[in-house]
C-alpha cells in the first residue's frame, strides 16, 4: 500500500556522515609508518569501531522487528482488513470527491514523512548522545595514559641525571 501510494519514509536526499569518519584513513592508505600514527589510528578508529558494532547489532533487531510489521500489513492489505475503504474510495470517486481525498491523501503522506523524519531525528540524537559518552570515557582514559606516561618521563629524566652523576663521580 504504501508503495502504491508513494510513501516514503526517509528523505532520499538526507547525506549524514559518521562523526569523526573524515579523521579516519581510507582503506586504500598505507600501514601507520610510526607508533605514534599507528597510537593516532587506533584511538581514532577503536571507539567507532565498538560504536559502529553496537549500531549494526540494534539495527539488525529493529530491520528484523519492521519487516515482521510489514509482512504482517501486506497480509492484512491483501486480504482486505486495511486499507480497504481507502483504495475502494479511490478507485470509484471522481471530480470534486476524488480532489479532496487526493488532497487528504497528500496530508496523509506529509504526516507519516513527517513523523518518519521525527523519528530518524530522535533516534540519530539517542545514537550521537551514546557516542558523546563512549567518547568522553575514551577522553578520560586518553588522559590517565598521558598522566601516566609523563610520570614516566619524569621518573626516567631522575633515573638519567642519577647514572649521569655516577658516570661524573667514577
Amino acid at each position: 500500500f504504501c508503495r502504491l501510494a508513494d510513501v516514503a519514509f526517509l528523505d532520499a536526499r538526507r547525506a549524514t556522515s559518521f562523526g569523526g569518519a573524515g579523521n579516519m584513513p581510507s582503506p586504500s592508505t598505507d600501514a601507520p609508518a610510526s607508533l605514534r600514527e599507528a597510537l593516532h589510528l587506533m584511538c581514532l578508529s577503536a571507539p567507532m569501531a565498538e560504536s559502529l558494532e553496537a549500531q549494526r547489532d540494534a539495527l539488525e533487531v529493529l530491520a528484523a522487528e519492521r519487516k515482521a510489521e510489514c509482512r504482517d500489513l501486506e497480509a492484512a492489505f491483501s486480504r482486505g482488513d486495511v486499507g480497504a475503504g481507502l483504495a475502494s474510495e479511490l478507485a470509484w470517486a471522481s471530480g470534486e470527491p476524488l480532489a479532496a481525498l487526493q488532497a487528504r491523501y497528500t496530508s496523509l503522506k506529509d504526516h507519516c514523512r513527517t513523523m518518519g523524519k521525527l523519528g530518524w531525528k530522535v533516534h540519530r540524537q539517542g545514537v550521537v548522545a551514546d557516542e558523546n559518552a563512549r567518547m568522553q570515557e575514551h577522553i578520560r582514559l586518553l588522559e590517565e595514559d598521558l598522566l601516566l606516561v609523563q610520570q614516566s618521563l619524569v621518573t626516567v629524566q631522575k633515573l638519567s641525571l642519577n647514572v649521569q652523576s655516577f658516570r661524573d663521580a667514577a
